[in-house]
């Protein structure tokens, strides 16, 4: 179906309809858009605070026992070792579970790589305190020290920086989780602009469309209104629109034949009424020549008369 042969009414709420339903796309495309960023944004993040949680957790409780354990090894006291070994094993315990549940966590390679590490300090210190606390079991205290001093110590130091290593690698990677938010963000804000872009467009185009399909008809319409005043009657128009402007000029095509008919018969009666007067005026021409001839014929009937009175009075 041709746009012209729509009446305008149905033309106007189609393009409203249009426009409205272009706007309600962008909308529920936005909304997903920003919903499903923001979910995946809002998981990621999650996941990475809990990482970082739970490896701030496990530096917090590894130091703790670092020095509990040193406070053990370096006390001579009884009540020093028998207050702290039950904190040490708990403690422990604490840490493995939360090293389990860091490790059954979604990693990446780096992160794996720095828990591998991170495993291994942390069993070569269980190791050298074990160690440590047997000699001083054994009544060895002074390699129990030197143990403490020289290995110990140092593997503390190491497991605790390959902590503090992976903390700061979870928090940069929650600081890239939420520069990626940010992004796919911008992003999303892009495509709402290019939709809203799109919509603009597309309204200028329909608006466009819908003056040019109201304003050319209308002139046409306009222009043979106007060839008809100026007395033109001779105007043949063929439209094959069937809206209300096809109509309009429709009937001005009606209203121009019937002009034109009543044109045509007043002339008709013009010509009658200018032969009739013709034929009086002839008529008319040849009465006065009869009566003129008429009239001669009274004066020679006159004269005569006059000419025999003359004569019968010089007879008498």
């Amino acid at each position: 179906m041709k746009l012209q042969n729509l009446k305008l009414s149905t033309r106007l709420w189609a393009t409203v309809a249009c426009l409205v339903a272009m706007l309600a796309c962008l909308a529920a495309f936005s909304a997903y858009r920003v919903a499903v960023v923001q979910e995946r944004a809002d998981d990621a993040l999650q996941a990475l605070a809990d990482r970082v949680k739970a490896a701030t957790r496990w530096y917090g409780l590894t130091e703790a026992n670092a020095a509990r354990t040193n406070a053990i090894l370096l006390s001579s006291e009884p009540a020093v070792e028998a207050a702290f070994k039950t904190e040490i094993a708990a403690t422990s315990q604490k840490i493995s579970e939360v090293q389990k549940a860091i490790e059954a966590m979604p990693l990446s390679d780096t992160e794996k790589s720095q828990m591998a590490r991170i495993a291994a300090d942390r069993k070569a210190m269980i190791d050298l305190r074990t160690e440590a606390r047997q000699l001083k079991t054994d009544g060895r205290k002074d390699e129990a020290l030197r143990l403490i001093q020289q290995k110990y110590n140092p593997s503390v130091a190491t497991y605790l920086a390959s902590l503090r290593e992976f903390v700061q690698l979870e928090e940069r990677a929650y600081a890239e989780g939420v520069a990626a938010a940010a992004r796919d963000r911008a992003v999303t804000l892009r495509w709402a602009a290019l939709g809203l872009l799109v919509v603009v467009v597309g309204i200028l185009l329909g608006a466009w469309r819908t003056i040019v399909s109201i304003q050319r008809p209308l002139s046409e319409a306009c222009g043979l209104a106007a060839r008809i005043a100026k007395g033109d009657l001779s105007t043949e128009w063929h439209d094959s629109r069937h809206d209300e402007f096809g109509e309009l000029i429709q009937s001005l095509l009606t209203m121009n034949a019937a002009l034109a008919r009543m044109v045509s018969q007043v002339r008709e009666s013009t010509d009658s009424i200018a032969t009739a007067s013709a034929q009086i005026a002839s008529g008319n021409n040849d009465l006065s020549a009869r009566t003129e001839n008429t009239a001669s014929s009274l004066q020679e009937t006159a004269s005569s008369m006059e000419q025999l009175n003359g004569t019968l009075r010089q007879s008498a």
